[in-house]
């Protein structure tokens, strides 16, 4: 599963996370599921559907699943709290 490093406070206007292309870890496309996180909240792993792409501006729009976490590498912990 592809990884995006995102600041879940930024939030598009339909509740969406945004989060720039270039900090994804590969590719992905419109439908993926992908794990997105926070390097400055490690607790805050979730998987979120892509559900916008724009090269232009180099941004992808996220709709999280806040309710279900995302795999975990060792020593991560699942964050079941909205944010």
């Amino acid at each position: 599963m592809t990884k995006v490093r995102v600041d879940f406070n930024l939030r598009g206007p339909s509740g969406t996370v945004r989060g720039s292309l270039r900090r994804a870890d590969g590719p992905f496309d419109l439908g993926d599921v992908v794990e997105l996180y926070d390097p400055d909240e490690p607790d805050m792993t979730f998987a979120a559907t892509v559900v916008g792409l724009d090269p232009d501006s180099g941004l992808a729009h996220f709709d999280v699943d806040w309710l279900r976490e995302a795999p975990r590498e060792s020593g991560r912990r699942p964050c079941l709290e909205s944010p």
